[in-house]
């Protein structure tokens, strides 16, 4: 720009550069009078800077006079004036995908409902094979043989106080998953 040329080419001139270094380039851009050519990807950069967009398009070039809000409208204008198949196309495509993706919750919904459901039996399984063994000890214990050896009294309550814990627990996971 000191130089004095009148064409400049810059390729992501604010890649690297922060806000107040984005500005001052801004600045010195729309100052200059000679011509700047530049591509970025930096959209506020770009409708600060421009005054023509270059739209390389189907191996064309389309010239559009303004900023970059230009030419996102008057581009938008000329795919439906002149490839409404195209953008009609476009939709159908995100319909599609759309239809997909809802395919896909589906699925995934169904697999989660399966898994539930199996996990929901596992735990009836297992709170009644926990009910049956209560059941089995309650009548051990009452036996004459068993209920005067202090030894086995022990272990019996003991194996109904852990079960007594665990149907606890397994009542409440059947009740989130019910």
């Amino acid at each position: 720009m000191l130089s004095e040329a009148n064409f400049l080419i810059l390729d992501e001139p604010t890649n690297h550069l922060d806000i107040a270094s984005k500005e001052i380039l801004e600045e010195a851009l729309n100052s200059y009078t000679g011509t700047v050519f530049y591509v970025s990807h930096d959209r506020y950069f770009i409708n600060q800077t421009a005054t023509r967009i270059l739209d390389l398009t189907n191996q064309a070039i389309v010239n559009y006079i303004g900023d970059y809000d230009y030419y996102l409208e008057k581009k938008e204008e000329l795919t439906e004036k002149y490839a409404p198949a195209a953008a009609q196309a476009a939709a159908e495509a995100k319909q599609a995908s759309d239809n997909k993706l809802s395919w896909q919750q589906q699925k995934e919904e169904q697999a989660r409902q399966r898994k539930r459901e199996n996990e929901l039996k596992k735990v009836e399984a297992r709170i009644e094979e926990l009910e049956t063994r209560d059941k089995e000890i309650d009548e051990t214990m009452v036996l004459p043989d068993v209920c005067t050896n202090v030894a086995e009294c022990a272990r019996l309550s003991k194996e109904k106080a852990a079960i007594t814990e665990e149907l606890e627990t397994l009542y409440e996971k059947w009740e989130e998953l019910a």
